[in-house]
């Protein structure tokens, strides 16, 4: 029999927080109040919410309809602050942009991801039909992706990477693009823009563009590829550009060192990247983390570590998002990539302190010049587009 359950906000946090608790203990899951639940089993139940939809359509449940009331209360602070002071703001609060904090790679041939695939918090979901598919699975993952029910991601992004280079796979592959029609096309080894074009002339509809630079030409070629009609983001592939470059990585268990050589080789190579996004007003997106636990269940405390710094250090580069191969890096990377309640109160606090007629914030008595309001414009913009 279908239970009826309200929506968080409906009631006062004490009731809401004692209901939760009672709908955790019915269905019998070891979870801390705030922790997300698994849809699967609020499918299975039969769980309805007040607008009569199934549970099991919402993406974190109970967790992300909180989070979302939060981002709303956070998201009318910034607009109100910003109206008088930024009013090319304040004048499109509608204008919302897809957020791509954590884009997470399924191989399109493995059937018991796929399933489960819905109750993962990613925003974007790439199933692959390239690199992590053996040859012999490429049919059985065209198959799965024309047959993947898009519903189950809740609104979120779908992509397809697709094979690019063999005729005869890339074929294959935009037949099944074509049927199954995600909202965005992974292109691999792009040499130039002529690339995308190709793919573009081969497809029945109009989807976006994820601009991977993970080839040396592409690499050269970054600006009129990132700066081609469609693509809406670009993602560095720093293992296939590594590797193609000749460039080593020296990493241990225990002392991990996670980048090529060191920190500064590698931010060499995705600033040029980062500035081209930045002046198009895209999304840059930083590569794979393919350290995982010894013990995925268990997880491992230095690999974690290791990932909440690699995305530390990204984000502070300009970068967007970042791309995920394992649930257990899904949380970590979002918390990273997330907007920061406290980064955008830093920058509500520094748009009031400043003067339009001297150009300059004076804060304890110190000085700060204009680079300090475009960067907190920056925030807040950002805060608008992605809360």
């Amino acid at each position: 029999m279908s239970k009826r359950i309200v929506l968080p906000g409906q009631l006062p946090p004490g009731e809401e927080d004692r209901l939760r608790r009672d709908f955790l203990k019915q269905l019998d899951v070891k979870a801390p109040p705030r922790a997300p639940l698994e849809l699967g089993e609020l499918r299975d139940l039969g769980v309805l919410l007040p607008d009569g939809r199934p549970a099991s359509e919402l993406q974190y449940a109970f967790y992300d309809m909180r989070d979302q009331r939060d981002r709303d209360r956070l998201r009318g602070e910034v607009l109100e602050c910003v109206r008088g002071r930024l009013p090319e703001l304040a004048a499109t609060p509608s204008r919302r942009k897809q957020a791509r904090r954590v884009m997470h790679f399924i191989p399109g041939h493995e059937d018991r991801f796929l399933v489960k695939a819905g109750q993962l918090g990613f925003d974007t979901l790439i199933l692959d039909l390239e690199d992590s598919v053996p040859a012999s699975m490429k049919e059985a993952a065209r198959q799965n992706i024309v047959a993947f029910d898009k519903r189950a991601l809740g609104g979120r992004e779908l992509c397809v990477r697709i094979n690019f280079g063999d005729p005869e796979l890339f074929e294959a592959d935009m037949k099944a693009v074509n049927k199954c029609q995600p909202d965005l096309v992974m292109v691999p080894k792009l040499k130039s823009r002529r690339d995308l074009d190709e793919v573009r002339r081969r497809l029945n509809y109009t989807p976006e563009f994820f601009a991977i630079i993970e080839t040396i030409e592409s690499y050269h070629n970054a600006r009129e590829i990132i700066m081609a009609d469609g693509v809406t983001a670009a993602v560095f592939g720093g293992e296939d550009l590594y590797a193609d470059m000749s460039v080593r990585e020296r990493r241990r268990r225990g002392d991990i060192v996670a980048k090529p050589l060191d920190q500064s080789t590698y931010l060499g190579y995705i600033r040029p990247l980062v500035s081209v996004c930045v002046e198009k007003d895209i999304q840059f997106i930083d590569c794979v983390h393919t350290l995982l636990p010894a013990d995925r269940r268990a997880g491992d405390a230095a690999v974690d570590k290791h990932l909440e710094d690699e995305c530390r250090i990204s984000r502070s580069q300009g970068c967007m998002g970042k791309v995920s191969i394992h649930p257990s890096q899904i949380d970590i990377i979002r918390d990273g990539f997330d907007v920061s309640p406290r980064e955008v109160q830093y920058a509500m606090g520094k748009l009031r302190q400043f003067d339009s007629k001297t150009a300059v914030v004076v804060e304890r008595s110190k000085m700060q010049d204009t680079p300090e309001v475009v960067a907190a414009r920056r925030i807040l913009r950002d805060a608008l587009r992605y809360l």
